[in-house]
């Protein structure tokens, strides 16, 4: 098996990723189906859900935007865990300095990050970093599940980021950020299954379309 050296992780070269994240369409994943040729990848609240943190071989894609206290604790103690760390404030938790700059160096994943956006709020850790980190780590197929761009939103049309802490964010969406956020996702999404089509990587989004 091909492993990437980074610092102070090893990466293994799997042929199959699947990026969990903990919208309704998780439902979809078989978590009973883990072999030796897939990365499992989470994201922030991900390492909440029992289900997952019980998946084996699996990383978590930080997104420096999300600071919760109980999050950064949880992160420290889980010693089986990779952290790839990305985001506008990446210097507050700079755990693999090189990394970006070495997934530059793919010509597609390049291409891909030259239409990120400046704005915070429209950034998706998804599919803005969770696609192509899985990428370069050589997976040939992605599958999304629980990644359905849509945050429930709360009665005074603010989002409800995982048990009211969104006092704890550096950012925060309202109904109309949100449409636009939830587009863009949708956008990108697209453009990402077209352009790794390029290197023959498949991206499946298994979504129930419910919501």
């Amino acid at each position: 098996m091909m492993t990437f050296q980074s610092r102070n992780f090893t990466w293994d070269f799997k042929m199959r990723a699947n990026l969990l994240g903990l919208g309704p369409s998780l439902a979809n994943f078989n978590f009973g189906s883990t072999t030796e040729d897939i990365i499992n990848i989470t994201f922030n609240a991900g390492i909440f859900e029992e289900r997952i943190i019980n998946v084996s071989d699996w990383i978590v894609v930080h997104d420096t935007r999300f600071i919760r206290h109980d999050y950064l604790t949880t992160l420290s103690d889980l010693k089986k865990t990779k952290v790839a760390s990305f985001g506008k404030f990446e210097e507050n938790l700079k755990i693999n300095p090189k990394l970006v700059s070495e997934m530059l160096n793919n010509n597609i994943i390049s291409e891909f990050w030259y239409n990120l956006v400046d704005s915070e709020l429209l950034l998706n850790v998804v599919v803005d970093f969770g696609i192509p980190f899985a990428a370069h780590l050589g997976a040939r197929e992605i599958n999304l599940y629980g990644c359905d761009f849509n945050y429930f939103m709360d009665e005074n049309g603010n989002a409800d980021y995982y048990d009211d802490y969104s006092k704890e964010f550096d950012f925060d969406h309202n109904t109309t950020s949100h449409k636009h956020w939830s587009s863009r996702s949708f956008s990108r999404l697209k453009e990402a299954m077209k352009l790794f089509s390029q290197e023959n990587i498949t991206i499946n989004w298994h979504n129930d379309g419910k919501n």
